[in-house]
């Protein structure tokens, strides 16, 4: 059964269209179903963006690397999603209805209103940001989607994996650190895959 899978590559070239970037893609891998440009904000200035282009596969796995002109371009697997909204993983805000919850404090008001001098991560409530890469559901969420995007597990066993079956349906339900003992016992986890 083939699946639809979606990767990102990065440094994308700029002055070609999307039409162009899955013709050349196709030439080595076929399965190419369609690419869209986006924009990534570089970690160490904000205000640069880089040309990425996402791309959908009809396979049931992520290739490691396509190739378009004369270079291969690493297939990166896509972050959780994450709702610019709510800062809840899962969905996009477009179709969110809770109220806003700031990213940085989490506070109901909207990211670009806040005064805070603390972080406080709206999922886990740790010392962090919502968006931050440290935050254990992030990670969670992270290994869902490496293990159906790279080992070829349907969203439902890669939840069962990543939750130690703790949740087994297709909503994006994130697991709670204490399910897993310790911050430290859930890092452990995800490196053993």
């Amino acid at each position: 059964m083939l699946c639809r899978v979606v990767g990102f590559i990065r440094d994308v070239p700029y002055d070609k269209d999307p039409a162009q970037l899955k013709d050349a893609i196709r030439e080595t891998v076929p399965e190419v179903y369609s690419v869209r440009y986006v924009t990534e904000k570089t970690v160490s200035d904000y205000r640069r963006k880089k040309p990425c282009a996402f791309i959908s596969f009809d396979l049931r796995v992520l290739p490691l690397t396509v190739y378009m002109f004369g270079r291969h371009y690493e297939v990166q697997v896509p972050n959780p999603m994450q709702c610019a909204r709510c800062s809840k993983f899962g969905h996009q805000g477009k179709q969110c209805r809770a109220k806003p919850r700031c990213s940085i404090c989490s506070l109901g008001h909207e990211k670009h209103r806040c005064l805070s001098n603390f972080a406080q991560c709206v999922n886990c409530n740790g010392a962090h940001p919502s968006t931050s890469h440290e935050c254990p559901l992030w990670i969670q969420g992270k290994l869902m989607n490496e293990l159906r995007y790279r080992a070829g597990l349907t969203a439902e066993q890669a939840i069962n994996i990543a939750s130690e079956g703790k949740i087994a349906h297709k909503k994006h339900l994130f697991l709670k650190p204490e399910f897993f003992g310790t911050y430290k016992s859930f890092i452990n986890y995800g490196l053993r895959l």
